[in-house]
């Protein structure tokens, strides 16, 4: 998890630079930046179901059998579409378009394996632990909700600067 944590942190700094450069002036490749969005947009965790549910044990909070029930079971669901969107974005697949610097394949990378050890360690704790009746230490729970702001953080960023859409 510490892994996914710098590797994040390193992500965001990289990013920065890019993002105060300005990024891109002008379309490259629409369609491909329209499928790198639609990624971004899936892998992003949205403010409720697990990102909620981590914020109220944060809290202190014990969450309800029917706060576990609405929170794991879309995540869980979640599961073929974010490996699909990630297969989307991996550097095997863009780091040979040319459409695409290797910086931004780069930093798709970075988010696909953030995501993918985010999601792991999400999963194994609280479908372990919350699914079987047990607790999430708050603490834990606090480490992971910052990994996945700092997750989202970058997607959002990333994503800004492929969004020609949303500058219309």
């Amino acid at each position: 998890m510490t892994d996914a944590l710098s590797t994040i942190g390193a992500g965001l700094e990289l990013l920065s630079s890019v993002v105060s450069s300005g990024g891109p002036k002008r379309p490259r490749g629409l369609n491909i930046d329209r499928e790198i969005v639609k990624a971004l947009r899936d892998i992003y965790f949205a403010p409720d179901g697990v990102k909620a549910l981590l914020e109220s044990i944060v809290e202190g909070n014990s969450p309800t059998i029917e706060e576990i029930e609405n929170a794991l079971p879309d995540f869980n669901d979640a599961e073929w579409r974010v490996d699909r969107a990630l297969r989307r974005i991996e550097f095997e697949r863009l780091g040979y378009d040319r459409r695409l610097s290797l910086r931004a394949a780069e930093e798709l990378q970075k988010i696909a394996y953030g995501k993918v050890n985010l999601r792991s360690d999400i999963k194994r704790s609280l479908n372990e632990k919350l699914t079987r009746g047990g607790r999430v230490p708050p603490e834990f729970a606090n480490k992971l909700l910052v990994q996945l702001n700092a997750l989202n953080a970058m997607i959002c960023a990333v994503e800004e600067q492929f969004n020609f859409d949303a500058r219309r």
